[in-house]
């Protein structure tokens, strides 16, 4: 399994098929235009976990909160569920997110996700707000968090 970098040339190449992961997911409507949208730091954020040439996971994530890795879309294709390709990319979320100065991730997950929240929550993410608005759509979405700010040490 390969960690690619989905850097703009990256993204417009693989566009379609990032697409064509997603097309059976009723709560995401995402065509070849929206991932090629510009975020600051969205080029060097965003990454696709590859098996074969093969796209099998991906995020995209920018940081369109000043230091926050903001999560816009973390997604693992069915087939490749229970193998820990989630846990894998959720270290290299935590790591891009370090190497960039982020004190926090954050993401939106619909509410009716039940299996995914419980991921998160066991990645450290807390629920911090629910909210239905233009970006949830017709199902609400919780705001989770997840601090990545070390504590300790004796320093006043």
């Amino acid at each position: 399994m390969e960690i690619f970098t989905l850097d703009y040339k990256c993204m417009f190449k693989h566009a379609h098929q990032l697409v064509k992961l997603i097309d059976e997911w009723p709560l995401i409507d995402w065509k070849e235009d929206n991932f090629l949208i510009e975020l600051p730091g969205k080029w060097m954020s965003s990454f696709a976990m590859f098996e074969r040439g093969q796209i099998v996971g991906f995020c995209i994530a920018s940081e369109k909160v000043p230091g926050v890795f903001y999560v816009h879309l973390f997604f693992v294709s069915p087939g490749m569920r229970g193998k820990n390709i989630g846990w894998k990319m959720m270290e290299e979320v935590n790591r891009r997110s370090r190497v960039n100065d982020m004190h926090k991730v954050m993401l939106r997950c619909p509410v009716t996700l039940n299996k995914a929240i419980a991921f998160y929550e066991r990645n450290g993410f807390e629920v911090k707000q629910r909210v239905l608005d233009e970006i949830s759509g017709p199902v609400a979405d919780y705001i989770m968090e997840k601090s990545l700010l070390q504590f300790g040490g004796t320093d006043c």
